[in-house]
């Protein structure tokens, strides 16, 4: 199997995008792929308006360096060292960012966590998933933490699942919730039999 060779992963450090890479390593086991984490960060250049103050040079600099020091921490405390993995930072808007790095690299699949947002908030904003999945060039595959990620147990649905789903996608684009997605895939089985 080759379909997904080149696998984006965008990553803020959240629980959401943990368990997007998770997921993610899964499929880059079953389809001897390359990850390829990607982690924004927006910073607005110049003075503090109506202040007038600079914002020294340094700053910007720290900034980058720390992102860089985190993804390379998040890249050897969660992925197995057998996982081909390139990992970048930019200073750009996450949606635009994400959608040219996967043109760079020719991802065939992005992998993202979502937050849900909803109500008020969603209708103004939006969210960085939905604005990536109206551009992308590619499958874009959205996955929830488990509800139990906060009390330190990890569920993850198993691969399979996860690659029938991406395989028969809706309009190119696949949407995981773990507890949903492994109760389809124990509905389908019970059908099978």
């Amino acid at each position: 199997m080759s379909r997904f060779k080149e696998i984006l992963v965008p990553v803020d450090f959240s629980d959401h995008s943990l368990a997007a890479l998770e997921a993610a390593v899964e499929l880059a086991k079953v389809f001897n792929s390359r990850l390829h984490l990607l982690h924004c960060y927006q910073i607005q250049p110049g003075g503090i308006s109506p202040y007038g103050i600079a914002i020294p040079s340094s700053y910007f600099t720290e900034i980058q360096e720390a992102a860089t020091k985190q993804l390379a921490e998040w890249q050897q405390k969660h992925l197995p060292a057998d996982i081909p993995v390139d990992a970048k930072t930019v200073s750009q808007m996450p949606s635009k960012a994400i959608v040219e790095t996967a043109g760079e690299v020719g991802a065939d699949l992005i992998v993202m966590g979502t937050r849900g947002l909803s109500g008020f908030k969603h209708a103004l904003l939006g969210s960085v998933t939905e604005r990536t999945i109206r551009i992308a060039p590619c499958p874009v595959l959205t996955v929830h933490a488990p509800p139990d990620r906060s009390r330190g147990r990890r569920r993850l649905i198993d691969t399979e699942s996860r690659i029938r789903m991406i395989e028969k996608p809706k309009e190119n684009r696949a949407h995981v919730h773990p507890g949903k997605a492994r109760r389809r895939a124990e509905t389908s089985a019970n059908d099978a039999r």
